[in-house]
């Protein structure tokens, strides 16, 4: 499936005090994902990126912003118009509410369901055409439980379990890994 992306964007905020939040979904199976591919970092583009190229096939690029996740649409933009990847060729991997932990999809376009990092992509690439690969985190446990409190918490250990399995089944989907 990698084939038809161009760029992989991973949203995230950075920080130690976020490194292992629900929010950073998406920067841990970068992390993974780099684990297997020993791929070489370049600071650039408000972010770090890495261009991975087997022969005979085009380019692909990891992108993480090193901005905070509302404003991760600026780097994405940057690196999307000097390297000339179009919003269609671009898949922004991010944490999902309404998915579960262990659930993932990929689906194109759509709203940003309230999402910052999603609507800083929307704005900054001009376009809504680009495809999402949407990691579960759950809603918070009840109705009292602040969603920007839940979203910079921590997994607890039955669901990053969870989590290493739609790692599993998104490494296998999109890089064949």
């Amino acid at each position: 499936m990698s084939e038809q992306y161009s760029l992989f964007v991973f949203l995230g905020n950075p920080g130690r005090q976020y490194e292992n939040t629900r929010h950073n979904a998406a920067w841990l199976l970068l992390d993974l994902l780099d684990g297997h591919l020993s791929l070489d970092w370049s600071l650039k583009f408000k972010g770090r990126y890495a261009k991975k190229q087997i022969p005979g096939t085009p380019p692909e690029f990891l992108y993480r912003p090193h901005t905070f996740m509302n404003k991760s649409g600026e780097g994405s933009g940057e690196i999307a118009r000097f390297f000339s990847v179009p919003a269609e060729r671009i898949l922004v991997f991010h944490d999902e509410l309404d998915l579960t932990p262990g659930e993932w999809k990929i689906s194109r376009g759509g709203g940003t369901k309230g999402h910052n990092g999603l609507r800083s992509m929307k704005q900054h690439l001009g376009s809504n055409d680009f495809s999402r690969c949407a990691i579960g985190i759950g809603r918070p446990p009840h109705s009292g439980f602040a969603v920007n409190k839940w979203v910079l918490s921590a997994f607890d250990p039955g669901d990053r379990a969870d989590l290493g399995r739609a790692f599993d089944g998104i490494l296998s989907e999109v890089w064949g890994l």
